[in-house]
């Protein structure tokens, strides 16, 4: 396992910050290679955040590790190409509670 370093940067391949992202997967490619030269076959390969759900289309990686977009949080700004596909993220929880008592208090 890794982590993106900029998951949420733009698309456009002309970021410098988008290019790092393929470098980055790139050199896990490399090192789950050599980790199978070695004799061992992790069974989980996963570099992608939150962010990454939405930005990262990879078919080598089989796992993912959502953060923010658990709550229903859009990782993306709101600049980024894939921002409106973020927004129809919803929470997987809520918070809730109810009035159990009433006291009025002196100053």
């Amino acid at each position: 396992m890794s982590h993106l370093y900029d998951a949420d940067a733009s698309a456009v391949p002309v970021v410098p910050a988008t290019l790092g992202i393929t470098q980055q997967v790139n050199n896990f490619k490399e090192m789950y290679y050599q980790i199978l030269e070695f004799g061992h076959a992790p069974r989980w390969r996963h570099i992608g955040n939150s962010a990454s759900l939405l930005t990262l289309e990879e078919e080598f990686f089989n796992a993912y590790r959502p953060g923010l977009a658990l709550y229903g949080y859009n990782p993306l700004p709101e600049s980024h190409p894939l921002f409106e596909q973020g927004n129809k993220l919803q929470s997987a929880l809520s918070l809730s509670s109810v009035i159990i008592s009433l006291n009025e208090l002196r100053k």
